[in-house]
């Protein structure tokens, strides 16, 4: 168990980024009146904006890629699509925030929400990025109930470059083979942030948290997460071979 007193050592805290999620929602009139057509006002865009935390982890050469939750990164078709009135489009943006306070595009590689056949895991890339720090990688096993882990995260949006929030806590095992618990405090915006070992190695990531009991956090199975990283290296190198 890790004790108040206790120091981490080196936490890797230049690996650390914030993901901003954009959403740009445009609502149109199915059978505009001839006012509405006049007065151009037939179509209407708002933006929301939501964010998330994710890590970026060595997987190829030359490549800035980071790891978070899927919902962090892509609604999946929870927008609505259409109603009586209106006909609904959107348009998502991703960037990320780095400890050095730059901000960057970032475009999804793979991505998968919460279900009873996947975990809640995304990954992407970010051309621009040129990192003068090497990626974290998985853990080469995983961990046993009462061990201690720790996250990199920015809950509620919090994130002052390079000052990131260290949140200790204690893995407590496997719920299913997607889902495991652990006790460490999460709120909105630590979803996405990377659960490592001592060593500063991946275990999981964040992806909810228990409203009424907010220290009773949900994280991406070990085997799950390890299973994903080895698809998004596939994935991209596969990606790198056809542009070249």
């Amino acid at each position: 168990m890790i004790s108040n007193n206790s120091t981490l050592k080196s936490p890797p805290v230049h690996n650390f980024v914030k993901i901003t999620k954009e959403i740009h929602v445009t609502r149109c009139f199915k059978k505009p009146s001839k006012e509405q057509t006049k007065e151009n006002k037939v179509c209407e865009t708002r933006a929301f904006r939501a964010s998330g935390s994710g890590v970026l982890v060595d997987l190829v050469n030359g490549h800035a890629t980071v790891l978070s939750a899927g919902h962090v990164c892509t609604s999946n078709g929870t927008t609505p699509v259409e109603d009586k009135l209106y006909k609904f489009s959107w348009v998502e943006n991703l960037s990320i925030l780095t400890s050095k306070n730059k901000t960057f595009r970032a475009h999804i590689i793979l991505a998968e929400q919460a279900t009873t056949k996947s975990a809640d895991l995304c990954s992407l890339i970010i051309p621009e990025w040129k990192p003068d720090v090497v990626g974290l990688k998985i853990e080469r096993k995983l961990p046993k109930p009462g061990e201690a882990i720790y996250y990199m995260g920015a809950p509620l949006g919090i994130y002052h470059p390079p000052t990131v929030l260290l949140i200790k806590g204690i893995y407590n095992g496997k719920i299913n083979k997607y889902n495991t618990s652990i006790s460490a405090p999460a709120a909105p915006g630590s979803s996405g942030s990377a659960v490592l070992s001592l060593n500063n190695r991946i275990y999981g990531v964040v992806f909810a948290v228990v409203p009424s009991f907010p220290t009773a956090t949900l994280m991406t199975s070990y085997e799950k997460t390890k299973n994903f990283l080895e698809r998004t290296q596939k994935t991209l190198e596969l990606f790198i071979l056809q542009r070249d």
